[in-house]
């Protein structure tokens, strides 16, 4: 009877363990599934706050191109100079934007989830936000060149380059392709 009711506590004893175990797993598959719905939450989240800014973006950038772009020469430059920059100011503001609402995705996307709007939201950040950095400072570097050139032929001091914090504005290939969107 002592061998017989050890080897029942032995059973007993080995399926509370086994029991234990599988709900210890159990509760760790939940608790990884409630942290993935939380990242794709805050990717599809992030990502819309993004989209608004991206077509902020957009807008900004037409304006950029009819004040700025569409004036530059060298008779428009001491009329239109200082609205040209505030026109800059007001761009740059949207791109500080980008870069800002960019931070979490740059985090949350360096993986691919279950989800597939969370994949493509992700893909699509990585678009947008390489697209608006680039064509930013593309815009930025063109213009310099611009008032460099004026520069060159006229002395006014009061005329001056736009720039940029080279640590905060510069070409990016978020999705490492070797592909620089909207640079050239």
């Amino acid at each position: 009877m002592g061998m017989k009711r050890n080897i029942i506590l032995a059973v007993c004893g080995f399926f509370c363990v086994f029991i234990g175990i599988v709900l210890g797993v159990a509760h760790a598959m939940q608790d990884d599934k409630k942290q993935n719905d939380e990242a794709i939450s805050s990717v599809l989240r992030y990502y819309q706050k993004l989209e608004v800014e991206a077509n902020a973006f957009n807008e900004k950038k037409k304006e950029y191109a009819e004040i700025v772009l569409g004036d530059l020469y060298d008779e428009s430059v001491l009329e239109e100079y200082s609205n040209w920059i505030q026109t800059i100011v007001d761009y740059q503001e949207i791109v500080d934007a980008i870069v800002e609402i960019s931070q979490p995705l740059n985090q949350l996307c360096n993986q691919t989830y279950g989800d597939n709007d969370a994949n493509n939201a992700c893909k699509s950040y990585q678009i947008s936000y390489e697209t608006c950095m680039n064509y930013f400072v593309k815009d930025i570097e063109e213009f310099n060149t611009f008032i460099d050139s004026y520069l060159a032929r006229y002395s006014d001091t009061a005329i001056k380059r736009y720039e940029l914090d080279s640590n905060k504005y510069y070409y990016i290939d978020v999705d490492l392709d070797g592909e620089f969107v909207g640079k050239n």
